[in-house]
């Protein structure tokens, strides 16, 4: 493989509130690691900064989706994959690639289906 191809997966965290009041990894994760969440969370905006990170992946509930696309932009990301059932709009310069979870699962599941129903 190409060295230029190649990516690194710095930081992947998720938060929605539905779950647990507040982040979801001030229960477990951040406790796990050793660190406070004020200690975490400043180190993880640091690594973000030094690193350069130029991609998101954005896997949320609906109706929280964009309000990200703001933060998203403020944090310099040239890429987004997105994964809500809501199309994420950005300005020109930021490629974006809207999948809808739902429904490429509802796809599997159809062709899931149907190959059951040749066999």
């Amino acid at each position: 493989m190409n060295d230029t191809y190649r990516f690194t997966i710095a930081l992947i965290y998720d938060f929605d509130g539905t779950l647990a009041p507040g982040n979801m990894q001030e229960y477990d994760f951040i406790p796990a690691v050793g660190k406070s969440n004020k200690e975490f969370w400043t180190e993880a905006n640091t690594l973000a900064e030094e690193q350069d990170i130029s991609m998101a992946v954005v896997s949320s509930p609906t109706k929280v989706a964009p309000q990200l696309v703001v933060p998203i932009i403020n944090a310099g990301i040239k890429g987004v994959l997105n994964f809500t059932s809501t199309p994420l709009n950005f300005p020109q310069g930021i490629v974006v690639e809207n999948y809808d979870i739902t429904t490429l699962l509802e796809k599997v599941a159809y062709f899931v289906k149907e190959n059951d129903n040749k066999a």
